[in-house]
């Protein structure tokens, strides 16, 4: 029997040339879609939050993790890892007003996109990788909460910022276009 066969994680992992491929593109559309600033409604927002954390609490519903203490404290860690990533994605937003019509447009930084493109390695990563005693499931249902937390705490750091900067734009004044 070769090693490809014998039914370990290692079986089921991607080829390394496949997930570099997935990266370079992954890569690639991040910057092509963040080259331009894109306009900023903060009045959605919440929608794809919303989303990604009903899908996530579905699947949790649908597929519940072990209730050990180790899968708790996983998918716990994927929620605190998800928070503290996703304000920082938010921070490095940068967010502009327009200073006549107060219209808002959003691009997501360099650093941002590295963040992503970090999530992205990660979870091939532990696709393929050897967990040793730690459950497969447990931690593959920790980054679908990271990744439903992170894009909260993203959106949540934006929405926060984004309305004190229109305030501000709305107390120095000036017209506003309808």
């Amino acid at each position: 029997m070769t090693p490809l066969m014998d039914g370990s994680a290692a079986a089921h992992a991607p080829p390394a040339s496949s997930m570099i491929i997935s990266l370079v593109l992954i890569a690639a559309v991040l910057l092509l879609r963040n080259r331009r600033a894109r306009p900023l409604r903060i009045d959605r927002l919440w929608l794809r939050p919303a989303i990604s954390i009903l899908f996530a609490g579905l699947f949790l519903y649908s597929y519940p993790p072990p209730l050990t203490p180790l899968s708790v404290a996983i998918v716990f860690l994927g929620l605190v890892v998800g928070a503290v990533v996703g304000w920082q994605r938010g921070r490095f937003m940068q967010i502009e007003v327009d200073p006549v019509t107060h219209a808002m447009t959003a691009r997501m930084s360099q650093l941002g996109m590295i963040l992503v493109l970090a999530f992205f390695a990660l979870r091939y990563w532990v696709r393929g990788a050897a967990l040793g005693p730690l459950p497969v499931a447990s931690v593959t249902d920790g980054l679908m909460v990271s990744a439903a937390t992170m894009m909260l705490a993203q959106q949540t750091e934006v929405s926060l910022r984004a309305r004190r900067l229109l305030e501000e734009a709305r107390a120095r004044g000036g017209p506003v276009a309808h």
